[in-house]
């Protein structure tokens, strides 16, 4: 018996470790759970300090950092990109939340943004440019929310020179074309409400020129102003020929598509849907609009 006491001190010394082993995995999961809930917590909170004024703001979003720290909670890049915005007015305290991040190496293209905005915010268009720069030296692409505000403050303050040498350096890094895509994916039928809004924008500037949507005829000339357009022409035989070769292979392409679809239950062309007054300014079609038709046309 005095044989067998050692041995089984020594099977419960292994088998307390044990336990604790299989206790561990679900009280790791329900800190991780813990820490998630209350760092969302503390982003709420600041999130809710952008109705309060600038200055008491600030001050309530470093309070705010700071008991994430106390808590021992990580300084994610959302909540100190939110008290870099929170502190615009006081440009020093920004600039320092900016700097923990990059120490740490999470610096990202939205705390950029939120130090852009504080900077302009604060009239300093030299050092935001700076900051622009040493966004790109990071390898991080510009975006319109970073861009658009530094190009307008160069119009703004009257640095014509700069704003184009600005504006040459977003072309290069493919912004300007990724704009462009986007204006034409949502305007791709210039219509009434487009023409306006280029009216609207003309007048803002202070010019005075009206714009208006009109057709141009075959022979490139605009009716309203008698300005051409460069068109590649083709003699009527070949344009004949070239417009029939294309309505044929659309026409193959789409009967080969239609082999492989099951048969449909309902078909809704666009004019109907049209009729139904679903159809866009300038009659352009979209088939997020067939669900509202569908009671009227079926």
């Amino acid at each position: 018996m005095a044989r067998l006491f050692p041995l089984f001190c020594c099977l419960a010394a292994f088998a307390a470790p044990a336990a604790a082993l299989r206790l561990g995995a679900p009280l790791m999961r329900t800190c991780d759970a813990s820490r998630r809930k209350a760092a969302g917590r503390h982003l709420r909170q600041l999130a809710e300090l952008q109705a309060l004024p600038a200055a008491e703001a600030c001050e309530a979003a470093q309070a705010t950092l700071a008991n994430m720290r106390a808590e021992g909670l990580p300084l994610n890049v959302d909540a100190v990109s939110r008290a870099i915005s929170l502190c615009g007015c006081e440009l020093p305290v920004a600039e320092s939340l900016f700097e923990s991040l990059v120490a740490a190496g999470n610096d990202s293209e939205g705390a950029y943004s939120c130090l852009l905005r504080a900077q302009l915010g604060s009239g300093d268009l030299d050092r935001a440019l700076v900051t622009f720069r040493r966004m790109l030296q990071r390898g991080i692409a510009p975006r319109g929310r970073n861009a658009s505000p530094v190009l307008h403050a160069l119009c703004a303050a009257g640095r014509q020179v700069d704003a184009m040498r600005f504006s040459g350096r977003l072309v290069r890094h493919g912004l300007l074309r990724r704009q462009l895509d986007r204006l034409l994916r949502e305007h791709s039928t210039p219509g009434a409400e487009t023409a306006a809004a280029i009216e609207a924008a003309v007048v803002a500037v202070g010019g005075s020129a009206a714009a208006t949507r009109v057709a141009v005829g075959h022979d490139g000339r605009c009716p309203c102003c008698g300005g051409g357009l460069q068109l590649l022409t083709l003699p009527e035989e070949q344009r004949e020929q070239r417009l029939g070769s294309r309505g044929s292979d659309r026409l193959r392409r789409f009967s080969r598509w239609l082999e492989g679809q099951p048969a449909f239950d309902f078909v809704v062309d666009g004019p109907n849907v049209g009729y139904a007054n679903q159809n866009f300014e300038g009659g352009r079609f979209s088939f997020a609009q067939a669900p509202a038709a569908q009671p009227v046309v079926v």
